[in-house]
C-alpha cells in the first residue's frame, strides 16, 4: 500500500516567511530604539561638506586600511599625509578596534581578536555591520576621517567640536562649549547656529521616535489572521512561472 505524504500548504509557508521577516524587522527596530534614547548635536567648522552618501562597507574598508601604530608607513607616504595629522588617523583606527567592538561581537571570539579583514573575512564584516551601535560609531568615525582628509584645513581645528548638546529621554540635558568659543570673533553666530541646530534636531528626533514606537506597536498588535491574509494575497498575486 502506498503511503500518503503530507502536501505542503504554500499559504502556510508564505506566512512563516512573512512572520520571520517581521520578527527580524522588529528586532532591528528594537536596536534602533536603543540608539534613539538620547540625542547628541555637535557643531563643527569644516571647509567643505561632502555630498557622498554614507556607505558602511566603503567606510569600514577605508578605516581598516589605516595603520594601528605610528611609523614610516606607506599608507601615510602614499597619501602625503602630514606628520602632524598621522597620529589622528591612528587614533581613528584604534577607536574602530576599541573595547566597544569586542563587546559587540560577544563571546564568539577570543578577547584579543583583531578586526576582520574586509577582503579575507567579508562574512564577519557583514555580520558586524548589522549591529546598530557599531554602525552608528562607524558613521561618526567616517565623518571625522573625511574632515582629516581635507588636509588644507588648519590641522589644529580639523576635528574640533565647538559646541555639543546631549538630550536624554529621562530629561537630562548637557551643554558643552569649547573654551575657544568664549573669545571667538564669531561667538554669537556660532552659538546661534548651534542652538538652531539643536531645536531642529530635537523636533526631528521626537517625530522619528514617535513614528518608530507607533510602527512597533502596530506590528506587535497585528493579528495572525491579517498575516495569513497578507501571505495568501501575496501567493495569489505572484506571477506564474
Amino acid at each position: 500500500m502506498a503511503s500518503l505524504k503530507p502536501v505542503a500548504n504554500p499559504s502556510e509557508d508564505s506566512t512563516q516567511v512573512l512572520q520571520a521577516k517581521l520578527h527580524g524587522f522588529v528586532n532591528f527596530l528594537g536596536d534602533a530604539l536603543i540608539g534613539m534614547t538620547s540625542l547628541e548635536v555637535n557643531t563643527m567648522i569644516v571647509p567643505e561638506i561632502s555630498g557622498i552618501p554614507f556607505n558602511p562597507i566603503v567606510a569600514y574598508r577605508e578605516l581598516y586600511m589605516i595603520p594601528s601604530q605610528l611609523g614610516e608607513h606607506a599608507y601615510f607616504q602614499d597619501r602625503r599625509i602630514p606628520k602632524a595629522l598621522q597620529d589622528r588617523y591612528v587614533r581613528l583606527r584604534q577607536r574602530l578596534a576599541s573595547d566597544d567592538y569586542h563587546l559587540l561581537i560577544g563571546s564568539s571570539y577570543p578577547a584579543n581578536v583583531s578586526l576582520p579583514d574586509p577582503d579575507r573575512d567579508p562574512e564577519r564584516v557583514h555580520l558586524l555591520l548589522q549591529n546598530f551601535q557599531f554602525l552608528h560609531s562607524l558613521r561618526r568615525l567616517s565623518e571625522l576621517k573625511m574632515a582629516l582628509d581635507q588636509s588644507s584645513f588648519d590641522p589644529e581645528k580639523l576635528d574640533m567640536i565647538y559646541a555639543q548638546t546631549s538630550i536624554h529621554l529621562h530629561g537630562e540635558v548637557t551643554n558643552r562649549y569649547h573654551a575657544t568659543v568664549l573669545n571667538h570673533i564669531h561667538k554669537d553666530v556660532m552659538l546661534d547656529l548651534h542652538h538652531e541646530g539643536v531645536a531642529y534636531a530635537e523636533k526631528q528626533w521626537q517625530g522619528l521616535l514617535g513614528f518608530v514606537l507607533r510602527l512597533v506597536q502596530n506590528i506587535v498588535n497585528l493579528p495572525p489572521t491579517q498575516l495569513n491574509s497578507a501571505a495568501s494575497n501575496g501567493q495569489r498575486q505572484s506571477p506564474p512561472n
